[in-house]
Protein backbone atom coordinates (compact mmCIF):
# COMPACT_ATOMS: atom_id res chain seq x y z
CA UNK A 1 0.00 0.00 0.00
CA UNK A 2 1.52 3.68 -1.09
CA UNK A 3 0.44 6.49 1.26
CA UNK A 4 1.12 9.83 -0.70
CA UNK A 5 1.24 13.39 1.38
CA UNK A 6 1.30 16.67 -0.47
CA UNK A 7 4.45 19.25 0.14
CA UNK A 8 5.12 22.54 -0.22
CA UNK A 9 5.61 21.64 -4.13
CA UNK A 10 2.35 20.30 -4.84
CA UNK A 11 -1.13 21.93 -5.46
CA UNK A 12 -3.29 19.56 -2.70
CA UNK A 13 -6.33 19.62 -4.66
CA UNK A 14 -4.68 18.72 -8.11
CA UNK A 15 -2.93 16.08 -5.84
CA UNK A 16 -6.06 14.72 -4.15
CA UNK A 17 -8.41 14.50 -7.21
CA UNK A 18 -9.51 11.24 -7.41
CA UNK A 19 -8.36 10.26 -3.61
CA UNK A 20 -11.28 7.77 -3.24
CA UNK A 21 -11.12 6.29 -6.24
CA UNK A 22 -7.39 5.25 -6.06
CA UNK A 23 -7.77 4.04 -2.22
CA UNK A 24 -9.52 1.00 -4.44
CA UNK A 25 -6.15 0.33 -5.60
CA UNK A 26 -4.40 0.88 -1.93
CA UNK A 27 -3.44 3.89 -2.85
CA UNK A 28 -3.79 6.65 -0.25
CA UNK A 29 -3.42 10.57 -1.42
CA UNK A 30 -3.14 12.66 2.31
CA UNK A 31 -3.38 16.14 1.07
CA UNK A 32 -6.17 18.01 3.15
CA UNK A 33 -6.45 18.74 6.76
CA UNK A 34 -9.40 16.54 7.00
CA UNK A 35 -7.56 13.52 6.46
CA UNK A 36 -4.52 13.90 9.13
CA UNK A 37 -6.84 11.92 11.35
CA UNK A 38 -7.56 9.11 8.84
CA UNK A 39 -4.58 6.75 9.40
CA UNK A 40 -3.83 4.20 7.18
CA UNK A 41 -3.67 0.96 9.06
CA UNK A 42 -1.44 -2.18 9.01
CA UNK A 43 -1.40 -5.35 10.68
CA UNK A 44 -3.70 -6.69 13.38
CA UNK A 45 -3.02 -6.80 17.12
CA UNK A 46 -0.19 -5.64 19.51
CA UNK A 47 1.88 -5.17 15.87
CA UNK A 48 -0.63 -2.98 14.21
CA UNK A 49 0.55 0.21 12.83
CA UNK A 50 -1.36 3.44 12.08
CA UNK A 51 0.07 5.72 9.75
CA UNK A 52 -1.05 9.24 9.82
CA UNK A 53 -0.17 11.36 6.47
CA UNK A 54 0.05 14.76 7.25
CA UNK A 55 0.50 17.40 4.08
CA UNK A 56 2.35 20.55 4.18
CA UNK A 57 0.74 22.76 6.08
CA UNK A 58 0.87 26.26 4.87
CA UNK A 59 0.38 28.16 8.64
CA UNK A 60 -1.75 31.25 7.26
CA UNK A 61 -4.25 28.97 5.25
CA UNK A 62 -4.26 26.11 7.76
CA UNK A 63 -4.42 27.32 11.14
CA UNK A 64 -7.70 28.57 12.09
CA UNK A 65 -9.33 25.39 10.62
CA UNK A 66 -6.70 23.12 13.21
CA UNK A 67 -7.13 25.67 15.87
CA UNK A 68 -11.18 24.43 15.40
CA UNK A 69 -10.70 21.26 15.49
CA UNK A 70 -8.46 20.94 18.35
CA UNK A 71 -10.99 23.55 20.26
CA UNK A 72 -8.09 26.00 20.64
CA UNK A 73 -8.61 29.91 20.48
CA UNK A 74 -5.47 31.94 19.48
CA UNK A 75 -4.82 35.20 18.34
CA UNK A 76 -1.10 35.11 17.82
CA UNK A 77 0.78 34.91 14.62
CA UNK A 78 0.73 31.47 12.86
CA UNK A 79 4.19 30.08 12.36
CA UNK A 80 4.92 26.28 11.04
CA UNK A 81 5.71 24.69 15.05
CA UNK A 82 2.12 25.98 16.05
CA UNK A 83 0.42 24.62 13.19
CA UNK A 84 2.46 21.04 13.30
CA UNK A 85 1.61 21.43 16.95
CA UNK A 86 -1.71 21.60 16.40
CA UNK A 87 -1.54 18.55 14.39
CA UNK A 88 1.11 16.48 16.41
CA UNK A 89 -1.01 17.15 19.49
CA UNK A 90 -4.74 15.82 17.64
CA UNK A 91 -2.75 12.83 15.83
CA UNK A 92 -1.43 11.52 19.24
CA UNK A 93 -5.04 12.07 20.59
CA UNK A 94 -6.99 10.13 18.01
CA UNK A 95 -4.14 7.24 18.18
CA UNK A 96 -5.39 6.87 21.93
CA UNK A 97 -8.74 7.13 21.42
CA UNK A 98 -8.60 4.51 18.89
CA UNK A 99 -5.91 2.50 21.20
CA UNK A 100 -3.21 2.04 18.30
CA UNK A 101 0.21 1.74 20.18
CA UNK A 102 2.59 2.02 16.91
CA UNK A 103 2.26 4.96 15.29
CA UNK A 104 3.96 7.03 12.04
CA UNK A 105 3.73 10.77 11.74
CA UNK A 106 4.40 11.09 8.14
CA UNK A 107 5.20 14.81 7.74
CA UNK A 108 5.84 17.56 5.33
CA UNK A 109 8.14 19.93 6.81
CA UNK A 110 11.62 21.52 8.15
CA UNK A 111 12.42 19.93 11.65
CA UNK A 112 15.38 21.17 13.78
CA UNK A 113 18.42 18.93 12.90
CA UNK A 114 17.49 18.63 8.76
CA UNK A 115 20.21 19.83 6.81
CA UNK A 116 19.36 21.84 3.62
CA UNK A 117 20.63 22.06 0.28
CA UNK A 118 20.31 23.99 -3.10
CA UNK A 119 17.24 22.56 -4.25
CA UNK A 120 14.36 22.97 -1.80
CA UNK A 121 11.93 25.78 -2.13
CA UNK A 122 12.48 28.32 1.43
CA UNK A 123 9.24 27.41 3.46
CA UNK A 124 9.84 30.89 5.31
CA UNK A 125 12.71 33.55 5.98
CA UNK A 126 14.90 34.06 9.22
CA UNK A 127 14.30 30.67 10.56
CA UNK A 128 10.34 30.71 11.03
CA UNK A 129 9.74 27.33 9.30
CA UNK A 130 12.42 25.39 11.67
CA UNK A 131 10.03 23.09 14.08
CA UNK A 132 11.33 21.81 17.09
CA UNK A 133 11.35 17.74 17.50
CA UNK A 134 9.89 18.01 20.41
CA UNK A 135 6.65 18.29 18.39
CA UNK A 136 7.19 14.36 17.04
CA UNK A 137 7.62 13.31 20.71
CA UNK A 138 5.51 10.53 21.53
CA UNK A 139 5.55 8.75 18.07
CA UNK A 140 7.00 5.49 16.87
CA UNK A 141 8.60 6.55 13.89
CA UNK A 142 8.37 10.29 12.09
CA UNK A 143 8.75 9.56 8.56
CA UNK A 144 9.88 13.83 6.81
CA UNK A 145 9.98 15.24 3.63
CA UNK A 146 11.03 18.22 2.34
CA UNK A 147 14.23 18.11 2.74
CA UNK A 148 16.67 16.60 0.11
CA UNK A 149 19.31 15.47 1.74
CA UNK A 150 18.95 11.96 4.00
CA UNK A 151 19.32 12.97 7.56
CA UNK A 152 18.52 11.24 11.35
CA UNK A 153 18.07 13.73 13.83
CA UNK A 154 16.69 10.83 15.76
CA UNK A 155 17.15 7.33 15.87
CA UNK A 156 12.93 7.58 14.88
CA UNK A 157 12.92 10.19 13.25
CA UNK A 158 14.00 9.92 9.44
CA UNK A 159 14.77 11.89 6.44
CA UNK A 160 14.65 9.57 3.98
CA UNK A 161 15.97 12.30 1.21
CA UNK A 162 15.03 12.49 -2.24
CA UNK A 163 15.27 9.36 -4.38
CA UNK A 164 17.36 11.42 -6.50
CA UNK A 165 20.26 14.29 -6.90
CA UNK A 166 18.48 17.86 -7.84
CA UNK A 167 21.31 20.06 -7.39
CA UNK A 168 24.68 20.27 -7.74
CA UNK A 169 25.04 20.63 -3.74
CA UNK A 170 23.90 17.06 -3.29
CA UNK A 171 27.08 15.85 -5.62
CA UNK A 172 28.47 14.09 -2.66
CA UNK A 173 25.46 12.56 -0.97
CA UNK A 174 24.39 8.68 -0.77
CA UNK A 175 20.90 8.45 -1.41
CA UNK A 176 18.53 5.90 -0.33
CA UNK A 177 15.21 4.93 0.64
CA UNK A 178 14.43 3.80 4.69
CA UNK A 179 13.07 0.27 5.06
CA UNK A 180 11.39 0.04 8.90
CA UNK A 181 10.14 -2.16 10.74
CA UNK A 182 7.98 -1.52 13.84
CA UNK A 183 7.29 -3.63 16.33
CA UNK A 184 6.43 -2.95 20.47
CA UNK A 185 6.74 0.63 20.35
CA UNK A 186 10.04 0.31 18.30
CA UNK A 187 11.54 1.32 15.00
CA UNK A 188 14.70 -0.75 13.38
CA UNK A 189 15.51 1.19 10.43
CA UNK A 190 17.86 -0.14 7.34
CA UNK A 191 19.64 1.98 4.28
CA UNK A 192 18.80 0.96 1.28
CA UNK A 193 21.21 2.52 -1.50
CA UNK A 194 19.24 3.97 -4.44
CA UNK A 195 20.98 3.00 -7.85
CA UNK A 196 22.53 5.73 -9.23
CA UNK A 197 21.44 6.19 -13.51
CA UNK A 198 23.82 9.08 -13.97
CA UNK A 199 25.65 10.75 -11.20
CA UNK A 200 26.54 14.28 -10.94
CA UNK A 201 30.39 15.84 -11.46
CA UNK A 202 31.85 19.44 -9.99
CA UNK A 203 34.78 20.08 -11.99
CA UNK A 204 37.33 23.17 -12.32
CA UNK A 205 40.07 23.80 -14.87
CA UNK A 206 41.16 25.69 -17.90
CA UNK A 207 39.05 25.30 -20.49
CA UNK A 208 42.01 23.49 -22.09
CA UNK A 209 42.29 21.20 -19.25
CA UNK A 210 38.65 20.43 -19.04
CA UNK A 211 38.59 19.07 -22.77
CA UNK A 212 41.80 17.46 -22.66
CA UNK A 213 42.51 16.18 -19.23
CA UNK A 214 42.92 12.01 -18.60
CA UNK A 215 41.61 12.53 -14.90
CA UNK A 216 38.05 13.68 -16.26
CA UNK A 217 37.67 10.79 -18.40
CA UNK A 218 35.45 8.58 -15.62
CA UNK A 219 32.37 11.47 -15.62
CA UNK A 220 32.19 12.25 -19.08
CA UNK A 221 28.93 10.84 -19.02
CA UNK A 222 28.12 12.16 -16.04
CA UNK A 223 25.66 15.72 -15.33
CA UNK A 224 28.40 17.85 -15.30
CA UNK A 225 29.19 21.87 -13.85
CA UNK A 226 32.36 23.25 -15.17
CA UNK A 227 33.97 25.91 -13.17
CA UNK A 228 36.32 27.77 -15.78
CA UNK A 229 39.87 29.15 -13.94
CA UNK A 230 40.76 31.18 -16.43
CA UNK A 231 41.99 35.47 -16.81
CA UNK A 232 39.72 35.67 -19.82
CA UNK A 233 36.25 34.41 -21.23
CA UNK A 234 36.82 31.65 -23.90
CA UNK A 235 34.93 31.90 -26.85
CA UNK A 236 31.80 29.34 -27.19
CA UNK A 237 33.23 27.73 -23.92
CA UNK A 238 29.76 25.43 -23.41
CA UNK A 239 29.75 24.47 -26.84
CA UNK A 240 32.84 22.82 -27.12
CA UNK A 241 32.31 21.26 -23.44
CA UNK A 242 29.23 19.83 -24.67
CA UNK A 243 31.43 18.03 -27.46
CA UNK A 244 33.39 15.94 -24.27
CA UNK A 245 30.43 16.09 -21.52
CA UNK A 246 26.90 15.84 -23.71
CA UNK A 247 25.22 15.91 -20.47
CA UNK A 248 26.29 19.58 -19.26
CA UNK A 249 23.88 21.29 -17.46
CA UNK A 250 25.71 24.41 -16.03
CA UNK A 251 29.01 26.24 -16.63
CA UNK A 252 30.47 28.80 -13.86
CA UNK A 253 32.31 31.74 -15.97
CA UNK A 254 34.98 33.16 -14.17
CA UNK A 255 34.47 36.45 -12.46
CA UNK A 256 36.32 39.45 -14.13
CA UNK A 257 37.41 42.28 -11.94
CA UNK A 258 36.07 45.47 -12.93
CA UNK A 259 38.58 46.62 -10.22
CA UNK A 260 35.76 47.93 -7.97
CA UNK A 261 34.62 46.68 -4.79
CA UNK A 262 33.07 43.37 -5.12
CA UNK A 263 30.69 43.78 -2.27
CA UNK A 264 28.83 41.17 -0.64
CA UNK A 265 28.34 37.62 -1.34
CA UNK A 266 24.60 37.67 -2.11
CA UNK A 267 24.10 33.68 -2.15
CA UNK A 268 25.21 33.51 1.90
CA UNK A 269 23.57 37.06 3.08
CA UNK A 270 20.02 36.64 4.70
CA UNK A 271 17.40 37.70 2.22
CA UNK A 272 15.95 40.16 4.86
CA UNK A 273 19.19 41.50 5.75
CA UNK A 274 20.04 41.66 1.47
CA UNK A 275 16.70 43.64 1.46
CA UNK A 276 17.40 46.24 3.84
CA UNK A 277 21.14 46.80 2.21
CA UNK A 278 19.04 47.53 -1.15
CA UNK A 279 16.80 50.11 0.55
CA UNK A 280 19.61 51.39 1.65
CA UNK A 281 21.31 52.24 -1.28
Amino acid sequence: RVIISSGNHDSPQRLGFGSKIFEKGDVYLRTDIDDILNPVVFGEGEDQVAVYGVPYLEPALTARKLRELAGVQSDAAPTQEHVLRLASDLVKQHAEANGYKNTVFMSHAWFAGGESSDSERTLAVGGLAIVPLTVLDGFTYSALGHIHKPGAPANNIRYSGSPMKFSFSETNQTKHSLLVDISNGNAIVTEIPTPVWRDMADISGTLDELLTHEKFNDIQEHWVRANLLEMEIPANAMERLRVRFPNIIKLKLPALSSGADPGIDIEKIDPNDLCCIFLEF
